[in-house]
């Protein structure tokens, strides 16, 4: 709901996520683990309604917390582990485009030019603490070599006192 999305802008401290995903596997693992681990990847998968990409993200994390690759693959016979944990990735990403409300899909942000989506993040959101987070995501996880935009995205991490952000 919006009013999730507005929590989640708000409050999107690591360490609420961290606790978050505590009490989720707390709460969901009970003997059952086979059981569990469908239902989160139903959960994740779900194409008859619309669930929002931090819960996704949350969803997928609690998963990979509760039960190990070799049982998750178990589970869901006939799926690579490694494109769950790659779509995992992304939730990362859609879930600060949604708090953003930047019109982005999974197949642009899958597929785009990383450098270029980079570039029009900072040129359009430089002064948006949540987008300088998902810009430093981005350049980390796919090694972008811009040295001037990297420099540039670190004094304006700095300004906004976000230091925890390590860029290389």
């Amino acid at each position: 709901t919006d009013e999730d999305l507005k929590h989640y802008s708000e409050n999107s401290d690591w360490i609420l996520e961290e606790e978050a995903e505590r009490r989720i596997v707390e709460t969901l693992t009970p003997n059952q683990v086979d059981e569990t681990i469908s239902f989160l990847l139903n959960y994740v998968f779900n194409k008859k309604k619309r669930v929002p990409y931090f819960s996704r993200k949350r969803a997928l994390s609690a998963l990979f917390r509760l039960a190990s690759i070799d049982r998750i693959g178990q589970v869901c016979q006939g799926q690579d582990v490694r494109n769950i944990a790659k779509y995992w990735q992304y939730c990362g990403y859609m879930s600060e485009f949604e708090a953003l409300k930047l019109p982005h899909n999974l197949e642009q942000v899958m597929n785009g030019d990383k450098v270029g989506l980079v570039k029009a993040l900072w040129r359009d959101y430089r002064d948006e603490p949540l987008a300088l987070r998902l810009m430093s995501m981005l350049i980390l996880d796919f090694e972008v070599d811009d040295q001037k935009l990297i420099d540039a995205l670190k004094k304006q991490l700095s300004k906004f006192s976000m230091t925890q952000i390590a860029l290389a």
